[in-house]
């Protein structure tokens, strides 16, 4: 009988398998029996050398029972060479050890690398244990992982490099947050003083209309008097001459203490706004009054048009005043430098103060310009401003919006009506 391929020990079990059959199998004709045996050998053995892993067949010491072409090629011996070797010793004497789980004596999922054709070729061993007729084999498989290898190393050194950049970066936009909040700061600050100083030159400037008026009258009062004196000193004056004066002292007196009432007025609502604006301290207000004093200060602003406060009179709440000085002030001048620029005829305000349950509730309104659908959107971004280019700094609703949500805990949206002119809902909780 011709001997089929495969290793020598493959065809001496299968020898001593025939000679055990004895006489009887002659008798009962084994040899399709033998043939179907030697096909599936050589139909195993085609598949096992197909393989592109090497594959090596051991026994529990290591010897080597069978091998494929890919084993011959790895370690570049022949079979026979291979043959006489063990496979332990043959892995650990050929390749470097990188990274290792050792089970048994033997390396599970082991990676190994070696020299082949001056390049560095990186595989992994998956020892498996196998039991064949009582028999303990090992199958050791190598398969070629160079290219996901290398992709792991490299992905883990990219990994690295990306945590030191990250890490850099987030230290740089973490020094960067703090500047920007302190600048943020400054500017807010810095908004409240410009707005401060408009109340300032607005009310100095109105004030300078009466006390002027006051001190016309009282100096014309005074020349009077002078005459009036010498008129008595010489005996010259007349009953017509005194009724005269009597009517001009009237007059003039009546002139003074008008325009010296209105300008105490209005000190009266600086003096007080300007405290709150600078004060952070709670007390507790009338609501109707005070936003008439803080409507009363800007007089000066927004005497071209018209200004009414209306709502329920009795609602009383303890805050901190100049919170809501500020944020008056903000939408009056935002109405004024933007709403009624160049607006015929002059534009009107309408403050509406109501409580709902339990809060306060504010609804502003003006008949200016209004906002169109991209800039409503924006309204309360920081530095967003559509007047840019006659020095504003975006920053006054943005100081409403903060105020009103961060400090009161309340709310302000935008509401858009069928009416020109802009409608702000302000809810405040009591």
């Amino acid at each position: 009988m011709k001997k089929p391929s495969g290793s020598d020990s493959d065809w001496k079990r299968l020898r001593e398998q025939i000679i055990g059959l004895g006489e009887e199998s002659h008798k009962k004709n084994y040899f399709p029996a033998l043939k179907q045996s030697r096909d599936d050998l050589v139909r195993f053995r085609g598949i096992i050398e197909e393989i592109p892993d090497m594959v090596l067949i051991t026994d529990e010491e290591g010897e080597i029972l069978d091998l494929n072409r890919a084993a011959e090629s790895v370690f570049s011996r022949s079979r026979k060479e291979l043959m006489q070797m063990n496979a332990k010793e043959l892995v650990e004497g050929q390749f470097e050890e990188i990274s290792s789980d050792e089970e048994a004596g033997y390396a599970r999922n082991k990676i190994y690398y070696t020299e082949e054709k001056g390049e560095k070729v990186y595989r992994e061993l998956d020892v498996r244990s196998v039991r064949v007729n009582q028999r303990q084999f090992l199958v050791v498989i190598g398969r070629d992982i160079t290219n996901r290898y290398l992709a792991e190393e490299e992905l883990k050194k990219l990994n690295e490099t990306l945590e030191e950049e990250v890490a850099r970066r987030t230290e740089s936009i973490e020094k960067q947050m703090v500047l920007l909040r302190e600048t943020q700061e400054q500017l807010i600050i810095s908004e409240k003083m410009a707005v401060l100083g408009t109340l300032v030159a607005g009310v100095a400037h109105e004030i300078n209309n009466p006390l002027g008026i006051g001190i016309t009258a009282s100096s014309a009062l005074q020349n009077r008097v002078d005459i009036i004196s010498r008129a008595v000193s010489d005996g010259s004056l007349t009953e017509e001459a005194f009724t005269e004066f009597l009517a001009d002292l009237k007059e003039s007196t009546g002139l003074i203490q008008n325009n010296l009432e209105r300008a105490g007025e209005l000190v009266k609502s600086f003096k007080q706004v300007a405290v709150d604006q600078s004060n952070e301290q709670t007390r507790t207000v009338n609501m109707m009054e005070y936003l008439g004093e803080v409507v009363q200060s800007l007089y000066p602003q927004w005497k071209k048009h018209k200004v009414v406060v209306s709502g329920d009179r009795t609602i009383r709440i303890e805050t901190v005043p100049g919170d809501w000085s500020q944020v008056i002030t903000n939408l009056i001048l935002n109405s004024v430098a933007h709403g009624f620029r160049g607006l015929a005829g002059g534009g009107e305000v309408k403050i509406d103060l109501e409580q709902e349950k339990n809060s306060l509730v504010l609804v502003y309104r003006d008949n200016g310009w209004g906002l169109e659908e991209g800039q409503a959107e924006k309204i309360f971004d920081p530095f967003y401003t559509t007047a840019r280019e006659s020095g504003g700094t975006g920053l006054g609703m943005h100081i409403v919006y903060n105020i009103l949500t961060l400090k009161m805990g309340g709310s302000i949206r935008y509401v858009r009506e069928d009416t020109p002119g802009v409608c702000f809902r302000i809810q405040v909780p009591l």
